[in-house]
C-alpha cells in the first residue's frame, strides 16, 4: 500500500484471500482456512518474486523533479519524455513555499529501466532542473 491506496493485482487478490480466510475461520471451517492460508502463502512467496523479476517493465514509474520555475517549462519536460519514447500517465505540480521552485511529479506508463536511465540523463542536462528522484521498484 502506498499512501492508503492499494496498488497491483497481487495486493488486491491478497486482501480478498485474507477476507475469505477470515470468513472461513469465523464459520468454523478451520481445515479449509488452514489449507487456504498455505495455498495463499505459497503463491505469494513464489509468484511475487517472479512478478518483480519479469514484469517490472510493465509497472508505471514515478519521477519527482525539483525545478526552478523561471528556468524551465512543463512543455520542455513533456517534450523530453516524449523524445525518450515514453508516455506520461499524469503530471502533478506542487509549488514550493518560497515561490521560486516547483516539484513536478511525472507518472510514466510502462517504463523499462533501459529507457529510464537515458531519460534521467537528458533531464539532468536541462537548465533549471535541480534534483531528480525516482522510485526504485
Amino acid at each position: 500500500m502506498r499512501r492508503t491506496i492499494v496498488h497491483g493485482l497481487t495486493t488486491a487478490a491478497s486482501l480478498w484471500a485474507v477476507a475469505a480466510i477470515g470468513l472461513a475461520v469465523g464459520g468454523g471451517l478451520y481445515v479449509a482456512a488452514a489449507a487456504a492460508t498455505v495455498v495463499v502463502l505459497v503463491i505469494l512467496v513464489i509468484i511475487k518474486p517472479i512478478e518483480r523479476r519479469y514484469f517490472t517493465h510493465r509497472r508505471p514509474r514515478t519521477l519527482v523533479i525539483q525545478v526552478e520555475r523561471k528556468e524551465i517549462s512543463i512543455l520542455a519536460l513533456e517534450t523530453t519524455v516524449e523524445e525518450a519514447e515514453l508516455k506520461i500517465r499524469s503530471i502533478v505540480i506542487e509549488p514550493s513555499e518560497d515561490g521560486g521552485k516547483d516539484s513536478v511529479q511525472l507518472l510514466l506508463d510502462r517504463v523499462a529501466t533501459k529507457k529510464l536511465v537515458p531519460l534521467i540523463e537528458k533531464l539532468r542536462e536541462m537548465p533549471g532542473v535541480l534534483e531528480i528522484r525516482h522510485d526504485t521498484e
